[in-house]
């Protein structure tokens, strides 16, 4: 199958989790094409999309959301596979995690686009191949928490492995 992964990225951590899960697709015999947003236009000449968003004030950036309403909302999508990915800081509390704001001083959300890419895709037309996905930064600007990019690269052998019909 032909996928495409889609991501926007301030500071390289969804760049980091997008190529692990392209990697992830391709070893499970993907043909992947990774793009960083914005782009121009993209074709429906694929078979199944990732998108990832970072998140702020507990929300997906506006690149991806203009994406996805530009370029994934016609016919030629409708029905085809996503996934939807977010990056962000865990949960306050959830292992040992602080309560962090960005550089206005409100507060990141903790992987919080995940869901909204998902929910954008969904209104698209296009179908969930896995639940919301969230990866874990340890501050504003990254790192990625401990063990991140070798989780996406799992996700991408799994979902690879699902859309080839679970061999």
């Amino acid at each position: 199958m032909k996928g495409l992964v889609a991501y926007y990225t301030k500071y390289g951590n969804g760049k980091i989790i997008s190529e692990a899960i392209a990697r992830g697709l391709e070893e499970s015999g993907n043909e992947m094409t990774v793009v960083s947003l914005p782009v121009k236009d993209v074709s429906g000449d694929y078979d199944f999309v990732v998108v990832s968003s970072p998140t702020r004030f507990g929300k997906m950036l506006g690149p991806v959301k203009k994406f996805i309403r530009k370029n994934l909302g016609g016919a030629a999508w409708r029905g085809k596979p996503f996934v939807a990915v977010g990056t962000g800081l865990r949960p306050a509390g959830e292992d040992g995690a602080p309560q962090e704001t960005d550089e206005s001083g409100g507060p990141c959300g903790p992987a919080e686009s995940a869901e909204q890419v998902y929910s954008e895709l969904e209104s698209a037309g296009l179908k969930p191949a896995a639940p919301p996905q969230k990866f874990f930064v340890s501050g504003m600007k990254g790192p990625l928490w401990e063990g991140e990019p070798e989780r996406a690269l799992g996700l991408g052998r799994e979902v690879g492995r699902e859309l080839a019909g679970g061999s």
